[in-house]
């Protein structure tokens, strides 16, 4: 016989980290005067692999004095179902995980607003337009926001896609500050870079700073222009540039001296990254702003996101 009919023969085939807690439930459900009993555990087959099992056992016969003298009962393979659970506990312990660090990082999230406000309360001493602090305030929390989204979107707070992040930023800010008698040429190119969120928010508020600049002061005499983003790997580390062909700066070297509030974030935010500043202005005029990171900042992925190596025009 393939399973000898003894409880000896049964024993032998459950698991060992099974079988204690089993034949414990066995023992007392025979020293009861319950009826039945149910149990689940694994079972090796007789191709020596393990299953999960739900054991349904019943008295059918007993002695004079109570003592059982016959049981029969069931096996049912319950494997499918055990993988159906753990699969859903280790979701849920994910889920769980997630909250937690999204919980976390909106409470610094919260530290850096007040940090800006702090900051800008500084700069401003009357000189500038509540409302314009207010429009700059919200297009800096609405960045931040767009790293939160997209968390969401993927579960996954480890492999936020730059490319797709950086695009709806800039989405947002062609929208937020469009100039309804200017036509405004977006170009954006990124590659197969991926974020964490402690490096997402600081790179998002970056991209807001230098960007929000662009849209706003670069273009005020003319009627068109274009602003290239890109997005790139180069020389051990990524490079982040935006380059414009507005009416550029006179004065380059006054910008690593920022008396503003815009560029006193983006000096900033870089040094936060550990990473390298330089103003240039392009043989076309306008002004062009680059930043380079060291490589651990931005964590190169194999799996290629959906803006991998592509260039988007976008038009205000």
């Amino acid at each position: 016989k393939e399973f000898p009919q003894t409880f000896k023969g049964w024993a032998d085939r459950v698991h060992p980290d099974d079988l204690e807690a089993t034949s414990g439930l066995i023992r007392n459900f025979l020293g009861s005067e319950s009826e039945s009993y149910v149990a689940e555990f694994r079972f090796r087959t007789k191709q020596g692999a393990w299953m999960w099992i739900k054991g349904i056992g019943q008295i059918v016969e007993r002695g004079d004095d109570g003592t059982p003298l016959r049981l029969i009962g069931t096996h049912t393979d319950i494997t499918e179902r055990k993988k159906f659970e753990e699969a859903l506990r280790r979701n849920l312990e994910e889920k769980n995980i997630l909250l937690s660090e999204i919980h976390h990082r909106v409470k610094n999230n919260m530290a850096v607003i007040c940090s800006l406000l702090a900051l800008q309360s500084d700069f401003a001493h009357g000189k500038i337009n509540p409302e314009t602090i207010l429009q700059d305030l919200q297009t800096r929390i609405m960045s931040m926001a767009w790293v939160h989204e997209l968390v969401y979107e993927s579960n996954d707070f480890t492999r936020i896609p730059s490319g797709k992040l950086i695009d709806r930023v800039t989405g947002y800010l062609r929208n937020h500050y469009k100039p309804d008698d200017k036509e405004i040429l977006v170009k954006i190119r990124s590659g197969d870079l991926f974020l964490d969120m402690n490096r997402s928010v600081p790179l998002t508020l970056f991209v807001n700073e230098v960007l929000t600049n662009a849209f706003k002061h670069a273009f005020c005499d003319r009627k068109q222009g274009t602003i290239e983003v890109t997005l790139e790997k180069r020389e051990k580390g990524i490079t982040f540039s935006v380059k414009d062909d507005g009416v550029g700066v006179p004065d380059l070297e006054r910008l690593n001296r920022p008396d503003s509030f815009g560029y006193t974030i983006i000096h900033g935010l870089v040094s936060q990254l550990r990473g390298k500043l330089a103003f240039s202005t392009p043989p076309e005029g306008g002004l062009q702003v680059e930043a380079w990171f060291p490589g651990e900042t931005i964590r190169d992925m194999a799996a290629a996101g959906p803006h991998s190596g592509e260039e988007s025009e976008n038009e205000a």
